[in-house]
């Protein structure tokens, strides 16, 4: 006899088709090797496993001598309708960073370049607005998707840092 999966498993695997699909175009951009939907699929579980092995093991040498590490995570949400915030108190990485932050391990938050644009001239890090097919868009996405606390069509960025863990084995001195 032939074992099914669980319908609630089936029905969250599904949606996750349905929503991989509709950013299908911008991974075909990221892929250009990638030919079908599968294929595309199967590059990134391929990815995701060669950089699983990768944090695996500094992982594993941090508890080996009996030390923790901390992480970045970055974030792209493709598809939030250009003007969605405010300018003032409701700006999107306002709220965004209010909700990353009540995670007590997140110590930092940056959107688009971030901490790089200490590095930059205004000129270097403007995102210019241009026509494209009858559409605005930015010229460039250095900041993450958002200008002025309103999203501009293009991928929000940000990246979230966490703390490592403090609960080490290693007896600490306490005096």
């Amino acid at each position: 006899s032939t074992v099914k999966p669980e319908p609630e498993l089936v029905a969250k695997y599904e949606a996750r088709y349905q929503q991989f699909k509709k950013i299908y175009p911008t991974v075909k951009a990221l892929f250009p090797s990638v030919c079908t939907l599968d294929e595309a699929l199967d590059e990134l579980k391929s990815m995701r496993a060669r950089e699983g092995e990768e944090m695996k093991k500094v992982i594993l040498e941090a508890r080996n001598n009996l030390d923790s590490v901390g992480g970045s995570i970055e974030c792209k949400i493709i598809g939030v309708p250009v003007g969605t915030g405010e300018h003032m108190f409701m700006g999107v990485e306002g709220r965004i960073s209010s909700i990353l932050f009540s995670i007590p391990a997140v110590k930092g938050v940056e959107f688009g370049l971030g901490f790089g644009f200490s590095e930059l001239l205004g000129s270097e890090a403007n995102d210019p607005f241009r026509i494209r097919d009858g559409k605005i868009v930015t010229e460039s996405n250095h900041n993450g998707g958002i200008l002025g606390g309103i999203t501009t069509g293009m991928p929000v960025v940000y990246k979230v840092v966490t703390v490592s863990g403090s609960g080490v084995i290693e007896p600490k001195n306490i005096e």
